[in-house]
């Protein structure tokens, strides 16, 4: 059966895998010319937005008289697309006589995600038949030492 699955879908949309993505980051950094510049000197603030386009999750299909499977190549069923949220919080400051640069960040990821679950695959008839739990809130403390 799964030969006969991948004779049928062969030239249409790969199940499981997203046809765009895009990433964005941004960071501000405050200076003593920046807003609140003297009382936040050190510090930035920063997030990123990952999105995924919807992908096919499986075909509609058919069974003839005589037990021939047929698969509708040209309606796929299609799981939605996706869009996580991450942040930052850091602190950056000289020490050891100024000759090392340390820097503190706090991360967030997956700021505003839910705890669902993802279709990853459908039944011919378009009913989940295995699903994925969507990744968890995590935080995280790094340490970074330049010099």
């Amino acid at each position: 059966m799964p030969y006969a699955i991948d004779r049928a879908t062969e030239g249409s949309p790969s199940a499981e895998q997203r046809n765009w993505r895009a990433n964005l980051v941004a960071n501000y950094k405050f200076n003593t010319d920046s807003p609140f510049g003297a009382v936040l000197k050190g510090w930035s603030i920063g997030g990123g937005l990952r999105w995924q386009s919807k992908m096919a999750v499986g075909f509609p299909s058919t069974r003839s008289p005589n037990g021939v499977i047929t698969y509708d190549r040209n309606n796929p069923f299609y799981a939605p697309a996706e869009t996580n949220v991450d942040g930052f919080l850091s602190y950056t400051r000289k020490i050891w006589k100024d000759r090392i640069d340390w820097k503190v960040q706090l991360n967030v990821a997956n700021l505003w995600q839910e705890r669902e679950l993802i279709i990853v695959n459908v039944q011919p008839w378009g009913a989940p038949s295995s699903v994925r739990i969507a990744p968890e809130r995590r935080w995280y403390v790094t340490n970074s030492f330049s010099f």
